[in-house]
């Protein structure tokens, strides 16, 4: 539909992202209205706007601009005929639209109020929906590490037709809405205390988290609490003394910052395989890459181990230990996936000497913001670790004893945290029985379900597959409003920032094919056991066509 009135009857009004569909769809639906164009991308169902400039032919190029992302040329250039660009053989646009109907000198008006209604009310409920929806999409996604970024499904080929039936709204693939709506109230009564007694950093409620996490986990730790699980990960490489010149052993298969820390420390990270079943850090190609890294000579020292609890199983921490005993190396536990598992009768964070956690809002006990804490078994290194969360402050607060961080975590977090810590046991006995649901609802398909390996107890953090035609899968379920997220699709080695010499491409080929094959699928504590059906039958309906 084009806008045919006049540009006295054209006002300014920007048009924003907009849900409504046209009357008139294709391939890709267009709207010329006032002040802009807008399109509807039936492969990625996006509402674009834009605006436009006059090019130098006199016609105008149309460029669209998604959410508040930087702008970008649209796939396929549309080039709308101006008014000055009309012959005398062909009239202009307007008036070829306005003459194909019969109207009233009114016509136009009551039309341009229609839109602009119908443009409104569509903003309204836009509006509305990403209130509630706008943190639990920016979660949805990255459950790996601080930054939360679900990768786009592949699009279905052009002229696919949707199945008959399928289902138009989208399952949440985190449960953030439904846990905020039963733990509203209790939320906002901690919230309200914190803006009573006004002490947004370093509050109360710090001390409290401390100590309430440090018994749920047991054991005898002590919880130093931060910003963030990346910030755990540099207070606990700190608190070592790692830095220029020392190695620190990763997996290559784990979100950026396991490797990113390293780095920023002036360390040297050496990149190390996974198991293919459990996708956690390999016992037997750490041995391998220790050998390697101590021929490489160097003059490096050799410190440290990081393990990764991905997806929430914890890694064979009995078969580390016994590696780092023999090697002289610390072992760090990156759990930010993980909290609330257990392995042999002791809960994560008291598995390792040191353990960093992440409560991001994906993670299995996640905040409304970035949050992070280190466990630790020695009360002393506390001490040592809250001084480098504190810009390496001594007795004093200006008194500067070590290098540090601004580490420090605010009230806020620490009061949703302790109402979620509430709820946390229930909740992750309920993301088990959605894993054992998945487990039989997927049996005897083509594909390999998460491993379980004996005396550990995951905590669910994801419920990922392996699949061969990862993509053609991804498509399917998209059609059928499932959605899915694919962590991770480059192994660290191979990431244009963190390549060395010493892992080319095809050094670590478990990690390196783990990437083409693993999909998650929705798991959160209070999904539905219709939704879940729903799953099952989307996963098993793809593999039947």
């Amino acid at each position: 539909m084009a806008w045919t009135g006049g540009d006295e009857q054209r006002p300014e009004i920007p048009f924003r992202q907009c849900p409504q569909l046209l009357e008139e769809q294709s391939a890709t639906a267009v709207d010329r209205g006032p002040g802009g164009l807008r399109g509807h991308h039936e492969d990625t169902g996006v509402w674009t706007a834009s605006r436009c400039r006059r090019s130098a032919g006199g016609g105008r190029e149309w460029w669209h601009r998604r959410g508040c992302e930087a702008r970008c040329r649209t796939a396929a250039k549309r080039r709308i005929v101006s008014r000055g660009d009309a012959s005398p053989s062909r009239p202009r646009r307007s008036t070829r639209l306005a003459a194909q109907r019969p109207h009233d000198d009114g016509y136009h008006s009551r039309l341009f109020r229609c839109r602009v209604a119908d443009v409104r009310a569509g903003h309204r409920r836009c509006r509305a929906r990403r209130r509630t929806d706008r943190l639990e999409d920016r979660t949805s996604t990255e459950a790996g590490g601080d930054v939360a970024t679900r990768t786009t499904a592949p699009q279905p080929a052009q002229g696919h037709r949707e199945p008959e039936g399928a289902p138009s709204e989208p399952l949440p693939f985190v449960g953030l809405r439904a846990q905020g709506e039963r733990l509203r109230q209790r939320i906002e009564q901690r919230l309200g205390r914190v803006l009573d007694h006004g002490a947004y950093v370093n509050g109360p409620e710090i001390e409290e988290r401390e100590r309430s996490l440090a018994d749920f986990v047991g054991g005898g730790v002590t919880c130093v609490a931060c910003s963030s699980g990346t910030d755990a990960l540099v207070m606990a490489l700190l608190e070592m003394g790692i830095g220029a010149g020392d190695v620190v052993f990763v997996p290559s298969f784990t979100f950026t910052a396991t490797a990113e820390v390293v780095l920023l420390v002036g360390a040297t990270p050496w990149y190390v395989d996974v198991d293919e079943q459990t996708m956690n850090l390999c016992p037997c190609d750490l041995e391998r890459q220790i050998a390697r890294a101590r021929e490489s000579g160097g003059g490096r020292r050799l410190r440290a181990v990081m393990a990764v609890d991905l997806f929430g199983l914890p890694a064979d921490y009995s078969a580390l230990d016994e590696i780092c005993a023999r090697e002289g190396l610390e072992l760090i536990a990156d759990s930010a996936q993980s909290f609330g598992a257990a392995q042999g009768g002791r809960r994560v964070g008291a598995l390792a000497g040191l353990t960093a956690t992440s409560f991001f809002p994906a993670k299995p006990l996640g905040g409304y913001g970035d949050g992070g804490a280190v466990f630790v078994t020695d009360a002393a290194r506390a001490e040592t670790l809250r001084s480098i969360r504190e810009h390496g402050k001594g007795p004093d607060r200006y008194d500067i004893v070590r290098l540090g961080i601004n580490g420090r975590l605010d009230s806020f977090q620490a009061a949703v945290l302790l109402v979620k810590l509430e709820v946390f046991g229930e909740e992750t006995s309920r993301r088990e029985a959605l894993s054992r649901a998945y487990d039989e609802g997927l049996s005897g398909l083509p594909l390999w379900l998460p491993a379980r390996r004996e005396g550990a107890e995951s905590a669910w953090a994801q419920y990922t597959l392996q699949v061969d035609d990862r993509d053609a899968l991804r498509v399917s379920l998209q059609r059928r409003g499932v959605p899915t997220a694919v962590y991770y699709p480059l192994p660290m080695h191979l990431q244009p920032a963190y390549r060395s010499d010493s892992h080319p491409e095809g050094s670590l080929p478990v990690s390196e094919r783990l990437c083409g094959r693993v999909v998650s699928l929705p798991m959160h504590p209070y999904q539905a056991a219709a939704d879940t059906e729903r799953v099952i039958e989307a996963v098993r309906s793809h593999f039947a066509d």
